[in-house]
């Protein structure tokens, strides 16, 4: 089984309500707030985010420049 590599950002709970964690091969859900809007639209842990408001994003930098 082949490591790999990553850098590791965890970032705090979203307004929908996820934990989210990015690495240098993407941004993963962590959590889901029971409840929360992100639990409601169905996110759940390890969910991959490629998309914003049908914007790609790759890293905390794409977020916070759409939001």
């Amino acid at each position: 089984m082949e490591q790999l590599d990553t850098e590791v950002e965890l970032e705090p709970l979203t307004p929908l309500g996820l934990g989210l964690q990015t690495t240098n091969i993407g941004i993963f859900v962590t959590s889901v707030q029971p409840g929360s809007i992100g639990d409601i639209f169905g996110y759940r842990f390890g969910d991959q985010i490629l998309s914003i408001n049908g914007q790609p994003v790759h890293d905390s930098d794409d977020i916070r420049r759409i939001r």
